[in-house]
């Protein structure tokens, strides 16, 4: 699931956690069923909200989340 909300959007997850974690879940479960090693997120929210997600499923070792400068900047040597 390449699209849809991962919860974060803005302040939705600090003001409405319990509904912005079953957003999250649900993304994560999506995630659970493939074999990746690379989450790429434009978005600094969701990069932090994603790199949550992967820690709760126990992913985290598994699965590197990036923000694309980042990918972008280690391609092109920039560091």
């Amino acid at each position: 699931m390449g699209h849809g909300c991962c919860g974060s959007a803005g302040i939705y997850n600090v003001v409405h956690y319990n509904e912005a974690m079953e957003v999250l879940n649900q993304k994560m479960n999506h995630i659970k069923k493939v074999e990746l090693d690379i989450i790429v997120i434009s978005n600094p929210r969701c990069y932090l909200q994603m790199k949550l997600g992967a820690r709760r499923v126990g992913k985290a070792e598994k699965v590197k989340v990036v923000h694309i400068v980042k990918l972008l900047a280690e391609a092109y040597g920039i560091h």
